[in-house]
């Protein structure tokens, strides 16, 4: 598939909100409904991976790719780590996100600063 650098940048931030927010969104369901869960193993792991991408998300709304590099990192480590302990559940979620944070890591940061007039920056025309 071939995107525009806007829709490849807005697409992996898509991909830091929806990964990060089903991270917390899983670790809050099994803290409600699976009280045998160990806290510190399970549930508070989820939770700060998922505030964690959702803060690259909230950081990469301004336009920079920094946050995508960060979070395609992360999930890679993540991704390699689960295959390397022989569990592929999640894999294939985290082989789509490190795709769609690769293709924004490609496209053009969004400028999300419209400036007008007299109060643009000296390379605003560039």
């Amino acid at each position: 598939m071939n995107y525009s650098q806007d829709e490849a940048f807005k697409n992996a931030l898509a991909a830091l909100l929806w990964y990060g927010g089903l991270q917390v969104l899983i670790g809050v369901l099994v803290y409600i409904f699976a009280k045998d869960y160990d806290l510190t193993t399970r549930i508070v792991p989820l939770i700060v991976s998922g505030t964690t991408f959702l803060g690259l998300y909230w950081w990469a709304r301004g336009g920079t790719k920094l946050p995508l590099w960060i979070g395609l990192v992360v999930t890679l480590l993540v991704v390699v780590t689960t295959i390397a302990m022989g569990s592929f559940r999640g894999s294939i979620v985290g082989a789509i996100v490190i795709y769609r944070l690769w293709q924004g890591t490609q496209a053009e940061g969004v400028s999300t600063t419209k400036y007008t007039g007299d109060d643009a920056p000296l390379d605003s025309g560039i």
